[in-house]
């Protein structure tokens, strides 16, 4: 736990407010050093609520991380030994938005409360770019409130050299040393910028004049493409971003367009930018969809010969089967023009996946991944379609080459896919260990740390990670469903069976509720008859689940049928479930077999003596 909301009613947000960030256990030593900075008439917003998770809370930090005017996170012994947190999810929200500021502008202001290193901390790289103080248990000389009061009426902060870390009664430190860049580095560095430029916002008109001499400066962008740009670059480059920067991302996307709403260019970066929330399964409303696709197709009217703009559309309309050739067809014209169009292909990818035509999509990402420069994001992507074809050790090979590329967080998560996919728990373990805590805040690769932890019947660790999931209910490509069914099971293997039933009934309300806007969604059916079976309703379950079973549905929620078939498998249903079990279990490109073999929702089952025929059957198969 850490803070997200003062401890008495919530100021309205309101600059010169600092945000204290810290870990539940080390509270006395934030309590000290907030009533001290109280005391100097500096305002601060800390929460000692033990309450965590929803749409209230997550906004609500959300709001204060971007409005306070300093950020102040606790670094200690108890931050270095949790992996996850509440409070890291503060840290990425505040480094994402650290990002977008001057180098000597004041925002950070990491503390260390005990004896913990420099090189020992795990914390964000963006941390180590600022200067620490060292406040011990949190006791706060007046010389460190004097200079939070500096800070918050505009001091130049002059940290960005990484200067030794203040000591507990000095105070304000000395000025640091400013660190040089070779001059070389920047020239690197505005060549890059100029490429990215030109190749995200080319000139609007056909008829542009011959190529300028390569002394001539470089044109200049709008501001309207300027804030596009910044835009594109949180987003594009990451397509497993965390809500919290799709949300800045947005922020500066909607300032764009407010600058110049007849810029076709602009409008596709922000449709592209509102798919990605459909992609990452953060907000699949319809409102949300209609948004992507009203910006994108006014971005092709707008600038109908823009292949970006064509990217933008095509991204939207292979969500739908109506659209989803036309998708496809445009995607290849683009390609056909530019065959080194990075995100193009990468789509095109995505489009062929979601039509089941994995070796056609396994062509695509890999003419991406193999242009020069390469790219890690195609080799992920490469690597998914590999995986759903069983073809594991390619699939690795393709992460290890993409973590070469770039060792991001969200690649590692990846391996641990293929080892779950593997049946191989150890290794799947070994590997969650080394993924850094933000690559452990997008939901699904928060599910997927979850299922490791299920399947390894160590509850308390599945529900750490599970509480940082703010949305009701999760839809995201490994699960669909309400995220207190989940909860429900790690508490029941924790022993917590009262706290278990409150949530597996919350769940059930989750879903009641939309049954009533969806009545024929085969999947909340199916969710409705798992529920009532862990709820105890038996009679009232096998009504649900046989409905279930008659109902169609084009794209059943993730994760259900297995769930399903445990659920009646409880119920003392077997006939032809038992052939889905031997064919789960048959080396296949899922993950089924493992899930039968390791998910609690088979427990019911599991020591069964038909049950354990069944798997000794498949592992002589092996």
């Amino acid at each position: 736990m850490s803070s997200s909301a003062p401890d008495h009613p919530a100021p309205p947000p309101a600059s010169g407010a600092v945000f204290l960030s810290y870990a539940h256990e080390d509270a006395a030593a934030a309590q000290r050093l907030v009533t001290a900075l109280r005391a100097a008439g500096i305002e601060v917003w800390f929460d000692q609520s033990e309450l965590r998770g929803g749409d209230t809370w997550d906004r609500k930090i959300k709001t204060q991380i971007r409005e306070c005017t300093l950020f102040l996170p606790l670094i200690s012994a108890n931050t270095n030994a949790r992996a996850e947190g509440y409070f890291r999810l503060e840290w990425l929200l505040a480094v994402e938005r650290s990002r977008l500021m001057a180098d000597d502008a004041a925002f950070l202001v990491p503390v260390v409360i005990d004896a913990t290193t420099d090189a020992g901390a795990r914390v964000p790289d963006k941390f180590r770019d600022v200067q620490w103080t060292r406040l011990r248990d949190g006791e706060t000389p007046p010389e460190f409130a004097a200079r939070v009061q500096h800070l918050l009426a505009g001091g130049s902060a002059l940290e960005t050299g990484r200067p030794r870390p203040v000591q507990r009664g000095e105070g304000a430190a000395s000025a640091p040393k400013t660190r040089r860049i070779p001059v070389a580095a920047w020239a690197a560095a505005v060549a890059v910028l100029g490429v990215v430029a030109v190749v995200l916002f080319p000139k609007k008109s056909a008829d542009a004049p011959p190529a300028a001499p390569k002394s001539a400066p470089a044109p200049q962008l709008s501001e309207a493409r300027k804030l596009a740009a910044k835009a594109d670059a949180m987003f594009d480059q990451n397509e497993e971003a965390p809500p919290a920067t799709l949300d800045l991302a947005e922020t500066f996307a909607k300032q764009a367009v407010a600058l110049d709403p007849q810029d076709g260019e602009v409008r596709a970066v922000y449709a592209r930018l509102l798919t990605n929330y459909l992609s990452l399964g953060y907000d699949r409303s319809p409102e949300r969809r209609a948004a992507a696709r009203a910006q994108a197709e006014l971005a092709t009217k707008l600038a109908p010969t823009s292949d970006e703009a064509q990217v933008a559309l095509a991204d939207i309309y292979r969500f739908e089967a109506a659209t989803a050739a036309e998708a496809e067809r445009i995607l290849r014209a683009v390609i056909a023009r530019r065959p080194d169009h990075r995100h193009a292909l990468r789509t095109l990818g995505h489009a062929l996946r979601r039509s089941g035509r994995n070796e056609e999509a396994l062509a695509v990402y890999t003419q991406a991944a193999d242009l020069p420069g390469g790219d890690p994001l195609a080799l992920h992507n490469l690597s998914g379609s590999l995986r759903s074809l069983g073809r594991l050790e390619e699939a690795e090979a393709a992460v290890d080459r993409a973590i070469t590329l770039h060792p991001h967080g969200v690649f590692l998560v990846r391996k641990v896919t293929i080892a779950l996919q593997r049946g191989d728990l150890p290794a799947a373990r070994g590997i969650l260990e080394k993924v850094p805590g933000p690559a452990l805040v997008e939901p699904l690769n928060v599910y997927t740390a979850m299922t490791v932890w299920l399947w390894s019947r160590e509850p308390k660790k599945a529900l750490s990670l599970w509480q940082s999931v703010t949305q009701d209910y999760v839809e995201i490509s490994s699960f669909g469903g309400p995220k207190d069914y989940l909860t429900g099971v790690a508490q029941w293997l924790d022993g917590r069976r009262d706290a278990a039933t409150n949530s597996w009934q919350a769940a059930l309300r989750a879903v009641e509720k939309r049954l009533e806007a969806q009545p024929n969604s085969r999947s909340l059916v199916g969710w409705r008859g798992v529920l009532l079976w862990r709820l105890g309703k038996q009679a009232d379950a096998r009504q649900a689940l046989a409905l279930y079973e008659q109902m169609s549905e084009p794209n059943l929620a993730p994760g259900l049928g297995l769930r399903a078939m445990a659920a009646r498998l409880g119920l003392g249903e077997r006939g032809e479930l038992v052939e889905g079990i031997k064919r789960g279990l048959r080396p296949s490109a899922s993950d089924t077999g493992s899930a039968i073999r390791f998910d609690p929702d088979f427990d019911s089952v599991r020591n069964e003596p038909w049950f354990q025929a069944l798997l000794a059957e498949a592992d002589a198969k092996k």
